[in-house]
């Protein structure tokens, strides 16, 4: 066999193997948290302004392969964790802090939750710094028909 035929069999076997854990992933079902955050606030030169109005949030199946996980942490910005009995089962996310709007962010659980289990948002807004601005926790319980 010519080195071409081989180097062809290992690339159709590794697509193959790539397809089926894909294919695998996708039919697991995971669960993602989508969040609306209220924020009255400005950026102003050195000084961050942020007072958060209101947190909505509702929760959605995905398959476990396109749950979000952890992305870079913004500063200025807004982040978002949740917790279930003090542990973290999703990862910090966040996006850019603009000052006064809406900011939508969806977090996937890395641990799917129980029906009747409470959950803790915890919002922060930062500085530049890293410092923290504003904070506000919301609880929500989970029920399957969220």
């Amino acid at each position: 066999m010519s080195i071409l035929k081989i180097l062809i069999f290992v690339s159709v076997i590794i697509g193959l193997m790539v397809a089926g854990i894909y294919y695998t992933g996708s039919k697991k079902e995971g669960m993602i948290l989508k969040t609306e955050i209220r924020i009255n606030g400005s950026v102003r030169g050195n000084e961050t302004v942020a007072e958060i109005e209101n947190i909505t949030a509702h929760f959605e199946p995905h398959s476990k392969i396109s749950v979000p996980t952890m992305t870079g942490l913004d500063a200025p910005g807004v982040m978002v964790v949740v917790t279930r009995k003090s542990q973290m089962i999703g990862q910090w996310t966040s996006v850019p802090y603009r000052g006064t709007g809406v900011y939508n962010i969806t977090i996937g659980l890395g641990a799917n939750p129980n029906p009747g289990d409470i959950l803790s948002i915890n919002v922060r807004v930062v500085d530049k710094k890293g410092k923290n601005i504003a904070i506000q926790n919301k609880e929500v319980r989970y029920n399957n028909s969220s």
